[in-house]
Parts: C-alpha cells; sequence; structure tokens
C-alpha cells in the first residue's frame, strides 16, 4: 500500500520542480572574505536628471561581468512597489565610493547589484511588483530583516527587505501564497538595518546564499518600473 503522507510529499516536489525555487542551490561553503568589486566605470551609464520612458536607456550590463548580470525578460515590467513618490537614496552606478550593491560575481552571496534603497519613512505599504507566488516571508536577524521573496515565473525573483510587518508567514513556498501585482505584502521600516528605506532587488535564476537566504542568481536590471527606464540614485519614482 502506498503511503499517502509521502505520497502527497513527493507530488508537492515535482510540482515545484519547474518553478525557480525548485532550482535552488544551497552553497554550504564559507564564501570567500573579499567580494567582486568593479573599480574602472567600464560600462557607460547615461546621466539623466530624471528617468526616461524612453526603452532607450535601459541601463546596460556592466561590461566587466556581464555573465554575472541580465535584464528582465521582454514584455516583463514592473509596478511600482508603493503609492506616493519617493527618492532612490542608493541605486547601482559608479559613484565616489565604488559601486554601490557590489556583491556581483560572488555566487554565494545575493548578488544585489542592481537593488534600489527607496528613502522612506516606516509604515508605508508595500506592494508586489509582479503577480506570483511568494517563497520566503520571513524575518532574519541580520541584512535583510523582514523579507519577501516572491517567484514571478520566468526564472525571475523579486525581494524586498526591511519591512516593518508583513502580511504572510512563509518559508520554502509553505504554505501556497499567491499576490497579484499591487497587492499589499508589508510595511516599510528598518528591520536589519539601522535607518529606514526600502530594499529592492530583482534576480534570475534563484540560488541559497552561504547564509540562507533564497536570493541570488543573476543580479538583474530592475526595469522598466513603472515604465521607467535609467533608474538612478536621487531619482524620485512613482506619483504624488
Amino acid at each position: 500500500m502506498k503511503n499517502p503522507i509521502l505520497t502527497v510529499a513527493l507530488a508537492a516536489t515535482v510540482a515545484l520542480a519547474g518553478s525557480v525555487w525548485g532550482q535552488v542551490i544551497d552553497h554550504k561553503e564559507t564564501p570567500a572574505s573579499t567580494r567582486s568589486e568593479l573599480h574602472d566605470s567600464q560600462t557607460p551609464l547615461p546621466e539623466l536628471d530624471e528617468p526616461s520612458a524612453d526603452p532607450e536607456m535601459l541601463t546596460p550590463l556592466p561590461i566587466e561581468m556581464a555573465d554575472d548580470a541580465a535584464h528582465l525578460p521582454e514584455g516583463f515590467a514592473l509596478a511600482v512597489p508603493f503609492e506616493g513618490r519617493f527618492q532612490i537614496r542608493q541605486g547601482y552606478g559608479y559613484q565616489a565610493r565604488g559601486w554601490t550593491h557590489h556583491t556581483i560575481g560572488n555566487e554565494r552571496s545575493a548578488n544585489d547589484f542592481f537593488a534600489l534603497d527607496f528613502a522612506m519613512p516606516t509604515g508605508i505599504p508595500i506592494f508586489a511588483v509582479a503577480p506570483g507566488r511568494v517563497i520566503t516571508s520571513n524575518r532574519r536577524t541580520d541584512s535583510y530583516g523582514n523579507y519577501v521573496v516572491i517567484d514571478h515565473g520566468d526564472g525571475i525573483t523579486s525581494i524586498t527587505a526591511h519591512l516593518s510587518t508583513r502580511e504572510f508567514d512563509v518559508m520554502e513556498a509553505s504554505p501556497e501564497v499567491w499576490v497579484e501585482a499591487g497587492q499589499l505584502i508589508g510595511l516599510s521600516g528598518e528591520s536589519g538595518t539601522s535607518y529606514p528605506h526600502l530594499h529592492l532587488a530583482v534576480h534570475t535564476g534563484a540560488e541559497r546564499s552561504h547564509s540562507g537566504a533564497d536570493v541570488g542568481g543573476l543580479a538583474t536590471v530592475p526595469e522598466p518600473m513603472g515604465g521607467l527606464y535609467g533608474l538612478r540614485e536621487g531619482h524620485w519614482i512613482g506619483e504624488e
């Protein structure tokens, strides 16, 4: 006689096999103490006073490590994850202090090279940037604090972090939770960091980092977002 519990577990495993989560790699070795960084600003980044609706302004991949980065698939667009208008406090691009979120090229890191940090107070409603299945909605005691990872299909996952509250409790895609673009997933905050802000990153091909965070893969440019390209530090995103 078949074990009904084993049968259900096997069916669940098969169901997840085709998703990004089913491809997660658990890196158990301790990472190198140094991370790959870009120093010479070889990649041209157009100077923009404000985001552009022109697809020609799509942020280019870094020449130095193009194999570790990706663009969203054609036709895949992200919604702005909040209502109101907030400024990008930290974005990608070469600045005096170097590349921000410069974990590109380290397979055991989150690879948040193209992440955006939005300056915002605690308590702002945060929404899913695209429809998909919630893979994780939990709290880490380091870095991300309260964070949510969503599998959007096409190998794309998004992560929002430093939330003050979360709408769901999910670990390893259990329980099964699906969200629509624009659906509330939590409130902004400063968990895991020293000041309130929203961390948003997109990845292609999720991998577990050495610390167990279910993020990683290729750093992916989060454009278009709200139909806009060329997102840079200092730009304001959203509508009044």
